[in-house]
């Protein structure tokens, strides 16, 4: 009866992580997702503003374009972050 609560116990365990794990990652996909939105619309509205012959809107188009390659990278390192997770708690599981 103590082995069986036991296991019970253990695999409660696992899937409250794997919830919060889940929960977290999702919340930070959108916040990701919200800020490339953002930054994209940036970059469209630099793209569609006058000329600059003085150079500041091709600055702020590159920090723009490195922005979202930022946003891009940590992104995918929550994803990596998250199967990393999941591969803790189920050694089992193949991708």
């Amino acid at each position: 009866m103590r082995k069986i609560s036991l296991l019970t116990a253990s695999g409660m365990m696992a899937a409250a992580a794997l919830a919060y794990s889940t929960m977290a990652h999702a919340a930070g996909h959108a916040d990701y997702e919200a800020a490339l939105k953002s930054l994209h619309q940036a970059e469209d509205d630099l793209n569609k503003a006058g000329d600059d012959p003085s150079g500041h809107k091709a600055k702020a188009l590159e920090h723009v374009h490195q922005a979202i390659g930022e946003a891009e990278a940590a992104g995918a390192d929550s994803q990596e972050r998250k199967q990393a997770t999941l591969r803790r708690i189920f050694p089992a599981m193949q991708e």
